[in-house]
């Protein structure tokens, strides 16, 4: 199945780097996501929008406009299943690139967009 899947922020308090929500559309394969690249943002249309690439191995790749210091975080979201209520964890840096932070994400909805 082909869905996009849309996270949502669980401690948008303690961290202003991430915005409160970000989607990836992906390929489900068994409640996992298949192991490819796929597209994603984060943000909202109204506002800043950040397209990234969501690598094979789990990593989230804001490509070559982001810092150095903040182009790639990490997930363990193919260590979940992928379903409504599932939490994820993504961990990367602030935007000063000094301070390493941790964020929780739930998966709060999910469209499938093709059979």
């Amino acid at each position: 199945m082909f869905a996009r899947i849309k996270f949502e922020l669980q401690n948008p308090d303690r961290y202003d780097s991430f915005h409160e929500s970000f989607i990836v559309d992906a390929t489900i394969e068994k409640n996992r996501l298949y192991r490819n690249a796929h597209m994603g943002f984060e943000g909202s249309i109204n506002n800043d929008l950040y397209p990234f690439v969501l690598l094979t191995d789990g990593k989230i790749d804001y490509g070559a406009y982001a810092p150095d210091e903040c182009r790639y975080y990490t997930s363990n979201i193919h260590d979940h299943q992928i379903q409504v209520g599932e939490y994820i964890t993504v961990r990367g840096y602030e935007n000063d690139g000094q301070r390493n932070c941790e964020f929780t994400f739930k998966i709060s909805q999910m469209i499938r967009l093709q059979a």
